[in-house]
């Protein structure tokens, strides 16, 4: 079917507005994602990166309950090493800010605000007394999965929870104080494929990759009014 060009104009620049207007919604998209990106580099910066070690209590409870003990025991001395593990990587390859270690039976208070209840820990195993700069903000650091796409929930106090996730990998990943993974152009993350010394690279190319957004961030703060 032929269309003249008289009818097809109108066509044509509707079009071009639907273009337009798609273009400047994603470029204010990508100004606001900088902006928070900028904040939250800032944010780690001056404050600190908590890492999450890993306990499988739940595994560990369900070996105990089916009288496995062997097989309990070999679960923690697991669990132990792996930790070790990260806390070395962290101890010998990241720089960018300061680092403390907490268990993730903590999570829920950290989350909840319950600041002088978490135990914290710095690289040599030291607990943290003084936990009062957890107020002016942290990020949190965990080996785990790093999703592609993630459903976010706000409940009423503005908690966000991270209900599911797709296309999940194995990885060092950064989240918010809500344990819900960053946006780029944040580098949140880093693949790691399982081997002897995997967390030594990962937390080594993390590091790297912090010190070169916070020179972005360096560059382009003034623009942004942070």
């Amino acid at each position: 079917m032929n269309v003249s060009a008289p009818r097809l104009m109108p066509f044509l620049q509707c079009c071009s507005l639907i273009l337009l207007l798609a273009s400047f919604s994603n470029c204010k998209n990508q100004k606001a994602l900088r902006r928070t990106s900028f904040n939250e580099i800032q944010t780690l910066k001056n404050n600190a990166l908590l890492v999450r070690l890993h306990t499988a209590e739940h595994i560990i409870a369900a070996l105990e309950k089916r009288n496995l003990h062997e097989e309990a025991e070999a679960a923690r001395e697991r669990v132990k090493k792996g930790n070790i593990r990260t806390v070395n990587a962290f101890k010998n390859n990241y720089t960018f800010s300061k680092v403390y270690f907490f268990h993730s039976g903590e999570s829920n208070k950290l989350k909840n605000k319950n600041f002088d209840e978490v135990v914290l820990v710095d690289a040599d195993g030291n607990p943290v007394q003084d936990r009062s700069f957890l107020k002016a903000g942290y990020l949190v650091a965990t080996f785990g999965v790093v999703y592609h796409d993630q459903l976010i929930y706000t409940d009423s106090s503005d908690v966000k929870h991270s209900v599911a996730g797709v296309q999940g990998t194995p990885g060092l990943v950064v989240m918010d104080r809500d344990y819900v993974q960053l946006n780029k152009p944040f580098p949140f993350k880093v693949a790691s494929p399982f081997s002897t010394d995997f967390k030594e690279g990962a937390v080594s190319a993390l590091n790297k990759r912090l010190n070169r957004y916070y020179g972005v961030f360096e560059k382009k703060r003034h623009k942004y009014g942070l």
